[in-house]
């Protein structure tokens, strides 16, 4: 077999710098000065921008922030910039320069001006990084991949499955440093990936990877040669070879070990993981404790250890066996296999998290101090948060003995972000740069902090359900408030289905249409679209890159992307045209009454227009639904009994089952039994002789309101498939008409008065639709 050649060939370009590219005249003097360009960084940067000619370039550092990162090589492109040195200027690079005053403008209003990453793209370059948001990484890719701009300072977040049209590649720090200070270089298959981003399919058949440090040629040479990279070893292996080490050295081996050093949670985590999946309830404890060991003879990792190796990792498994099987005989295996928690949580989330607050089922913000304080405390004594929290706070915020930072710093950074307040107005407020916060945003608030407080609100749950107490709806969705940085059930449900701008999604969840009575069981998605097409001033207060790309996110409807513009949305004069979508009416029967009657009289008839009786495209997995007056009527009246709490977005699904009314043989089986399929043909209110809901059933308690069943009357017409041959018959009996029927098969209309019957579970915010049924009514 011909071996194959993966050399990349290598040259030294002598001269690609000159002193002539740093000459630049003072405009103030009128002399000619030199940039000074003894800095590996100077030229990295100069050699980037001369490189522009070629097409887009990136130059790469391993670090984020610093004087060797990212935002070093930033300051250093806008230093140069204001110097004037005889170099290519990336703004002369741009082909759109609306696009990027555009984004320009969402960065300003999101990050400030002043900011690296906003003054850098204002000169015609993106920053990217692992620590900025999703939702700017996605806006400043797109530049990158339309070709708006030919350059880019980033980190390994740009090679890490973005496929970018990069022609040139300037490797400027290969290395990382520890806290230490400590050089830490990349591995060689890193370096290989990263090099493969120049040059790629459907951009470009060849690319040009320039190392500007010659400092650190060495780690990049073995990739340029085609040398081989490091040997593969399994994580396992090297994590027993590194607790092996430790226990050389006095360290004894023991479950709270295990548990206790963040160093090692891979390694117990990884196991545990591995167990749950053998562990069933017909397996004793020795037996399993058995076969933990017998599997740990069988990894990879265990091929490639010597024996003491082999003992060790078997003794771990078992240990790890064990206790797992302490787990299940105290009830708790169920708790870990339904919420994904990490076995070595739960007693934690149970022993210190559960008494940190009185009452769990009482909250009812999710920047509550008290709920803010319990969480965190419980997170500040978990191992692998504390790491974290030393990695992001500046090393003279840690306090002795645990050199940790203040937890009222963090607390009060997380209410902020939760509050949906904007980076720049962060970092004013807790008197910190926005690189900082963005660095405990990045490392702590949108990964490390999330993922712990995701499982230990999973675990609360399952305990507190076995205590028949259900936590507040503030505490069971704090995960996903702290995920997207929001702070309303509708903001939290916007950013949920697919929004993409946080800043968006906190003004239209915040806006009163959310709550307003008469768009209760209105999804808040299209409640925000109604609100952001008919509201004049949405393109100022959002700016318009937002405003475009949230108006494609909610939908497109006839109005146009422009949309209107005028006094804005919180304009106390505006004239306010009704957000709540084309075919309301406030005159409709009933609104006006007093809760409980707003039905009463409600004798509109069903509009033939699909768009009014509930039927229309799908659109994300739900029909886009715009109701007529006796739909509302319906509506108020199901909200009325619910007290005005029935205002969650689930509540939904009650008017979709009372407005689509598919029924089914079983649903009617006992009055039209055999008589084949039947269909709604169209709905009316109830006749004005008794009222539209009912009968409803509400209780009361101290902490909120639980509607257990409303049940509503209609007047329908039905379209009832059966065989021909029973048509007589059945016209005799219910009456009707026959609006089908080819000899064998026949479709007749009756008329018939539905009942609906909705079991409902309302609590504080949230509404649980237990069970919906349509039936015939006696009547």
């Amino acid at each position: 077999m011909q071996a194959v050649d993966t050399t990349i060939p290598a040259h030294t370009l002598n001269d690609f710098l000159q002193d002539s590219d740093f000459r630049f005249r003072n405009e103030t003097t009128g002399n000619l000065n030199t940039f000074q360009f003894g800095s590996v960084k100077t030229q990295a940067i100069a050699v980037a921008r001369k490189s522009m000619a070629l097409g887009t370039v990136a130059v790469f550092s391993a670090t984020k922030t610093g004087d060797q990162g990212v935002a070093g090589l930033a300051d250093e492109l806008l230093r140069q910039l204001r110097s004037n040195v005889p170099l290519p200027r990336p703004l002369d690079s741009v082909t759109d320069r609306a696009r990027l005053d555009s984004v320009g403008d969402y960065l300003t209003r999101e990050y400030g001006p002043n900011w690296v990453g906003t003054a850098s793209l204002t000169a015609g370059v993106v920053v990217h990084h692992g620590d900025i948001p999703q939702e700017t990484r996605e806006a400043v890719e797109e530049l990158l991949s339309d070709g708006v701009v030919r350059m880019v300072l980033c980190t390994g977040t740009l090679a890490e499955g973005v496929n970018l049209p990069i022609r040139t590649l300037v490797l400027y720090a290969v290395q990382r440093r520890s806290r230490t200070g400590r050089p830490i270089p990349m591995l060689a298959r890193d370096i290989r990936n990263l090099v493969g981003r120049a040059g790629r399919a459907g951009s470009s058949t060849k690319g040009l990877v320039i190392c500007a440090n010659p400092n650190q040629w060495s780690a990049v040479r073995p990739v340029a040669i085609g040398q081989p990279g490091e040997d593969v070893h399994g994580a396992l292996r090297s994590l027993v070879q590194a607790l092996q080490n430790s226990i050389q050295t006095g360290t004894r081996l023991t479950t709270e070990l295990l548990e206790g050093a963040a160093a090692l949670f891979p390694l117990t985590d990884g196991i545990d993981s591995t167990l749950i999946e053998l562990l069933h309830d017909e397996l004793g404890d020795e037996e399993f404790r058995q076969a933990a060991a017998a599997l740990a003879r069988n990894t990879f990792a265990a091929q490639q250890l010597d024996q003491r190796g082999q003992t060790l990792l078997s003794t771990v498994f078992a240990m790890r066996a064990t206790r797992l099987s302490d787990l299940r005989t105290r009830g708790r295996m169920p708790w870990i296999r339904e919420t994904g928690a990490r076995a070595r949580l739960v007693d934690s989330v149970v022993t210190d998290l559960v008494p940190a607050l009185d009452s769990w089922d009482t909250i009812e913000s999710p920047v509550d101090e008290s709920l803010l304080d319990a969480v965190l405390a419980w997170a500040y004594r978990q191992p692998d948060f504390q790491a974290d929290l030393r990695e992001a706070f500046p090393a003279e915020e840690q306090v002795p003995p645990l050199n940790l930072p203040d937890r009222a710093s963090l607390r009060d950074i997380v209410a902020l972000w939760i509050n949906g307040t904007s980076f720049q107005d962060i970092a004013s407020q807790t008197s910190r740069s926005v690189d900082e916060i963005l660095r405990i945003y990045g490392k702590l608030v949108s990964y490390s902090l999330a993922t712990l407080v995701e499982q230990a609100v999973a675990v609360l749950q399952r305990h507190l359900a076995d205590t028949d107490v259900v936590i507040a709806d503030a505490v069971a969705m704090l995960p996903e408030y702290l995920r997207f940085g929001v702070s309303t059930p509708a903001a939290r449900a916007l950013m949920a289905s697919g929004l993409r701008h946080r800043r968006a999604a906190v003004l239209l969840g915040g806006h009163s249409a959310m709550v307003d009575i008469q768009n209760v069981l209105r999804e808040p998605r299209d409640i925000a679209r109604g609100v952001i097409e008919v509201e004049t001033g949405w393109t100022e207060t959002l700016g318009r890159f937002v405003y475009d790309r949230t108006r494609q996110d909610l939908g497109e409807s006839s109005a146009g992307p422009g949309g209107p513009e005028g006094s804005g949305p919180d304009d106390p004069d505006r004239d306010d045209p009704d957000p709540y979508g084309p075919n309301r009416s406030t005159e409709a029967a009933g609104f006006g009454e007093e809760p409980g009657q707003g039905g009463k009289d409600a004798t509109a008839e069903v509009s033939d227009d699909p768009a009014r009786t509930g039927e229309a495209e799908e659109a994300d997995g739900w029909s886009d639904f715009y109701f007529d007056a006796t739909e509302l009527a319906v509506i108020d009246n199901v909200r009325s009994l619910a007290g005005d709490i029935l205002d969650s977005a689930d509540a939904a699904r009650v008017v979709r089952e009372l407005l689509e009314l598919e029924l089914d043989d079983r649903s009617i089986a006992s009055v039209l039994a055999d008589l084949g399929d039947v269909v709604v043909k169209s709905v009316s209110a109830a006749p004005t002789d008794f009222p539209l809901v009912e009968s409803g059933t509400v209780h009361e308690y101290d902490y909120g309101m639980r509607l257990d069943e409303v049940a509503v009357t209609f007047d329908a017409v039905l379209s009832v498939g059966l065989p021909s041959t029973l048509i007589p018959q059945v016209g005799d009996t219910l009456g009707g008409f026959v609006d089908y029927n080819d000899g064998e098969r026949a479709s007749i209309e009756l008329a018939a008065r539905l009942l609906c019957t909705a079991q409902v579970r309302v609590e504080f915010e949230g509404a649980e639709i237990v069970e919906v049924a349509i039936s015939l009514s006696d009547e």
